[in-house]
């Protein structure tokens, strides 16, 4: 049964993409409650049932269901008629568009492909027999970026937990690679210095900016999750990443300081950049940097 279905799958990716979709549609959900609970003190996001931010009134069930009841009620609370926060379905749908990049990613690189039996070909990597496990460690990596990506954006603040999760799956997937695919130590050894030299970059650009210009530089949330997020993208995606999230933020800030929506000096999320450059690193890292020698050496 489980192997029909993993042909299925993979001989109809767009089925995947729509059901990762729906998937995604109520995590979505599940992860605007841990995101907006965690600023209140008393309020859990294991305990509690939903409530409307105006009257407080008990969401039913049916008036909870992902992006549908939003529709539905046409964005208005059934009770007190007043209109929801649009911060709610658009995290929900956002999420629904993350779940499917996680399975465009997962057909293009697969995910600790030497332990769930992927083996390489021209157009990528295809299921072997652990076909659901890959695809599950690889909506675990990505749910815990998007997690990051919202709560710097929110709070301005990366959570330690998430970054010790990134840390977990980083220790897991090298000691595997060590262990089990006859990875050199030489070669861990090397990605364990690129991640910790990563790390004392960013460490770099805190301190300097505070003894020179008494301007913070980085926060310390992005310095954590530096070393970590080297360590599992490994390289040279790594690089590619922080390359990227360095330009995507650059980039970024131009465009707040021409609106007029930030001073020069006034301090920017660099978590979602640093997300949006792993995700694009985890897909196309090799690509860009094989592209980028190939113009250097032409």
């Amino acid at each position: 049964m489980l192997s029909s279905v993993q042909q299925l799958f993979s001989l109809s990716p767009p089925l995947l993409y729509l059901i990762l979709f729906i998937l995604g549609l109520f995590f979505g959900s599940f992860f605007n409650v841990i995101v907006m609970r965690a600023s209140q003190e008393k309020s859990s996001w294991i305990k509690g049932r939903s409530r409307c931010d105006h009257c407080d009134h008990v969401i039913a069930w049916y008036d909870n269901i992902p992006l549908l009841s939003f529709l539905i009620l046409q964005g208005k609370c059934r009770y007190c008629q007043a209109k929801i926060k649009l911060v709610h379905p658009v995290t929900e749908f956002l999420t629904g568009l993350v779940f499917v990049f996680a399975g465009f990613a997962f057909f293009k690189v697969g995910f600790f492909p030497e332990m769930v039996g992927f083996f390489p070909d021209k157009a990528g990597f295809f299921p072997g027999e652990n076909f659901l496990l890959s695809l599950v460690l690889m909506l675990v990596f990505i749910s815990i970026l998007w997690l990051i990506f919202l709560f710097d954006l929110h709070y301005q603040v990366i959570p330690d937990e998430l970054v010790f999760a990134i840390f977990l799956l980083a220790v897991i997937k090298n000691l595997f690679l060590y262990i089990f695919s006859r990875l050199s130590f030489r070669h861990l050894f090397l990605e364990l210095v690129i991640s910790l030299i990563i790390t004392l970059f960013f460490l770099f650009l805190r301190v300097v900016p505070d003894k020179l210009f008494k301007k913070k530089g980085l926060g310390w949330g992005d310095i954590k999750l530096a070393g970590p997020l080297a360590l599992l993208l490994g390289f040279p995606q790594a690089l590619i990443g922080f390359f990227c999230a360095f330009i995507i933020g650059g980039v970024w800030g131009i465009i707040l300081l021409i609106t007029g929506n930030k001073k020069l000096g006034q301090k920017i999320a660099f978590g979602p950049f640093l997300v949006l450059g792993a995700g694009l690193a985890l897909v196309w890292g090799e690509l860009i940097w094989e592209s980028y020698w190939k113009f250097l050496l032409t």
